[in-house]
Parts: structure tokens; sequence; C-alpha cells
């Protein structure tokens, strides 16, 4: 996918990851409506990925997405 998005996030266990998901979409994309960001109606894809990771290996992943 040429266009797509990468949240690295640290995560709490009172909320589930979907309830997330559903929010960082529906804020979003209520944001980048109004402010007129995209021609037409912006939508996210149904779907996502999500991976977890250690709190001991945060650096390495962070290292991961900078290349």
């Amino acid at each position: 996918m040429p266009e797509h998005l990468h949240l690295f996030v640290g995560f709490g266990t009172t909320m589930s990851m979907a309830d997330f998901m559903e929010e960082v979409k529906a804020i979003s994309s209520k944001f980048i409506n109004e402010k007129g960001w995209v021609k037409g109606k912006f939508e996210w894809q149904r779907g996502y990925g999500v991976f977890s990771y250690s709190r001991s290996q945060i650096d390495n992943v962070i290292i991961l997405l900078m290349r």
C-alpha cells in the first residue's frame, strides 16, 4: 500500500484495540474532512493491522520504523 500510516503508541489495558482504532479513525476522518485536505470525502479503509512489542524493544522498533 503506497498510502498508509504507522502509529506507534503506548497502550493501556482499559480500552480494546478495536475501540481505540475506531476512535482514531473517526476523529482523524472528521478532522481531515473539516480541513478539506482531500477532494471529496475522506474515509479510512475498513481493516487495519496491529503488532505488539515489549517495552524493552521500543528503541529497536523506532530504529526499524525510521529505515
